[in-house]
């Protein structure tokens, strides 16, 4: 379903009394009002217009007593009153005063509010009011292609140091990477941490907020690890990132960036999407092929996913949780659109051997047109190529799930993005959220607070400290059945991080599942996915049975299935 423009109506009324003489009529109220319209033309949807102001000229001999200015009727919250020297004013003859209106589009369709000035309920002349809501970029997300935006070794985006013991740094994300100077709400960034002297965390938040009590990315002592990292853009177009022991060496790539308005459209165009769920599903998993599907130096996959005809042209990336399994050595996955012209210069996960190691990844897209994906010409895809760091022989498998898609086939149809400082919500250690750890075997429900009762869907860093055996985590809307993927591979005694998107189900709550041994649970939120226009219902366009049955009960927007068609092993 396609929503159409629709023009909002309202009107100005003014009415007084007289000081020491009886009311006016309405229709005698001695005054004149201009412009004798407002018309505000064009308005997105959430993105408060400028405004205007409407001067109300007393005609009368004597002086006039107006009563208090006040929006109302069924969609009062389409205007929004602010200056206001109208209300309770006396005005002598020939004086003026003003009230300003903000055009406030909350619906794609039409809306009638009233705006009275009164003291005793007496109407009198009315300014029409107007405006035409369609749905702009607000929360929308636009996918850039990685850019390298910190490097302390090597003095890219702050000094050439190691960020120390409590220390923290402002890295400039605006206007850098292909993110734009203005208009930009929050970036997505793939943080990566080396040469920790020290076991420690690191923790990524608006420059100028005050620093919350939530993780980025732990880490041990030497290890070099990524973790996905989406922040609100701070002062100054900042984000700061605070280390709490030791020293490390901090790497950032920015991979995109959600909309804080339709004023980032003229620097940024009009490819911005919306976010669909999909029901979890694997990718690729190359231990199906034994050693033959293991990826060594330079060896990659172009991956392939078909959402149908009326969907794959307008998908700009997806959201996937990429693992490095099993792997004999040390090394880094890299994913990017699948160019073969284009081959990536970031990282996406850094592994070393014998650890398995997922992240999260928005991956932007391209239409394949490869000999491998002839039978489905132009179907949106993604690469995944693995280089090694420590022996030229060594190899790693390789899965993909994906979990999201980026789309932008009916703007506004999907979810928008609003971010937030992060919020811990969930800490099984002091109880927060869930009161215990998590034993082998073991779901545990956890309903999101009531400050995100708006929120669909959930963009947060999760957590495990310290399990007693290897496992993995998995994580899901409350009262449907688990998927068969996983979110987070924790090794015995590890503590690590993995960021992820998951929709809210029966009473906005969320499950999370731990395979084997014991292990407590940290949940930090950064944000929250919601409809553009809450009352909404978004299409669940070509998506199978049980995807709409999603739509419906947990996510209130829009959801995606199809099919995967992968390329053959190939070596760069």
């Amino acid at each position: 379903m396609r929503r159409l423009h629709g023009v909002i109506i309202g009107a100005v009324v003014v009415a007084s009394t007289v000081a020491g003489a009886p009311a006016f009529a309405a229709e005698d109220l001695p005054v004149t009002i201009s412009p004798a319209s407002l018309s505000f033309g064009d308005q997105k949807v959430g993105e408060p217009g400028a405004v205007s102001t409407v001067t109300v000229t007393s005609t009368s001999s004597e002086s006039i007593t107006l009563g208090t200015a006040a929006i109302t009727g069924t969609d009062a919250q389409a205007f929004i009153k602010t200056t206001d020297t109208c209300s309770g004013t006396t005005l002598a003859p020939s004086a003026q005063c003003q009230i300003g209106v903000v055009p406030n589009a909350t619906a794609v369709g039409t809306q009638t509010a009233t705006l009275t000035v009164s003291d005793n309920g007496t109407l009198s002349k009315t300014v029409p009011l107007s405006l035409v809501g369609s749905v702009g970029a607000k929360g929308a997300y636009y996918a850039v292609t990685p850019a390298r935006l910190l490097d302390t070794r090597k003095g890219v985006g702050a000094p050439a140091a190691m960020l120390g013991t409590q220390k923290s740094l402002d890295l400039q994300v605006t206007g850098r990477g292909g993110v734009p100077l203005a208009g930009v709400s929050a970036v997505v960034l793939n943080v990566t941490v080396t040469g920790s002297t020290a076991g420690s965390f690191l923790t990524v938040y608006p420059t100028g907020a005050t620093r919350p009590t939530a993780s980025s990315i732990n880490f041990a002592k030497g290890w070099t690890g990524a973790n996905s990292v989406t922040v609100g853009v701070g002062t100054g177009g900042k984000v700061r990132i605070y280390n709490e022991y030791g020293a490390t060496h901090v790497i950032a790539d920015v991979v995109g960036f959600y909309a804080a308005d339709s004023t980032v459209v003229p620097s940024a165009g009009d490819t911005y999407a919306d976010y669909y769920t999909t029901t979890p599903t694997r990718w690729i998993d190359t231990r199906e092929d034994g050693n033959a599907g293991r990826l060594g130096n330079g060896d990659y996959y172009q991956l392939g996913f078909d959402f149908g005809a009326d969907i794959n042209p307008y998908v700009r990336a997806v959201a996937v949780n990429i693992t490095a399994v099993s792997p004999n050595g040390s090394g880094y996955l890299s994913a990017w659109n699948g160019q073969t012209g284009a081959f990536p210069t970031t990282s996406t996960l850094n592994y070393t051997s014998g650890r398995n190691v997922p992240n999260m990844a928005i991956v932007p897209t391209s239409p394949c047109f490869e000999a491998w994906c002839s039978g489905f010409p132009g179907i949106p895809m993604i690469g995944v190529i693995n280089t090694n760091t420590s022996s030229a022989s060594s190899s790693t498998h390789l899965i993909v799930d994906i979990v999201g898609v980026y789309d932008n086939s009916v703007p506004g149809d999907g979810l928008r993005f609003q971010p937030i400082t992060p919020q811990r919500i969930t800490d099984t250690r002091s109880g927060l959220g869930y009161p215990n750890s998590l034993g082998a075997g073991v779901t545990g429900t956890v309903a999101a607070p009531a400050s995100f009762a708006q929120a669909n869907a959930l963009a947060f860093n999760v957590t495990a400290v310290k399990p007693t055996a290897g496992t993995f985590l998995t994580l899901w809307p409350s009262s449907l059945t688990r998927p068969t993927v996983s979110n987070l591979n924790p090794s015995s005694g590890q503590t690590v991080a993995n960021a992820a998107i998951v929709g809210l189900g029966a009473n906005k709550a969320f499950s999370i599942y731990n395979n084997v041994g014991t292990t407590d649970v940290l949940v930090d939120v950064v944000g929250t996915f919601q409809t553009l226009v809450p009352t909404a219902t978004a299409s669940a366009t070509g998506a199978q049975p049980q995807a709409q049955a999603q739509s419906r009960s947990t996510f209130g927007g829009g959801s995606r299935n199809g099919t995967p068609t992968n390329g053959i092993h190939r070596t760069h």
